[in-house]
């Protein structure tokens, strides 16, 4: 998945899901972050 098809459906995600409606625009950067970390991890392991 593209960086950019990611961050849409972490959008979209936000947008249909009310539980995530206090999710900020930094939450969602984080969560970014976290999960290109996870992914060179497991490629560099």
């Amino acid at each position: 998945m593209s960086m950019n098809s990611y961050i849409d459906f972490l959008t979209k995600d936000k947008k249909s899901d009310e539980k995530r409606n206090d999710l900020t625009e930094i939450d969602l950067i984080a969560e970014i972050i976290r999960n290109v970390e996870d992914k060179s991890e497991s490629v560099l392991s």
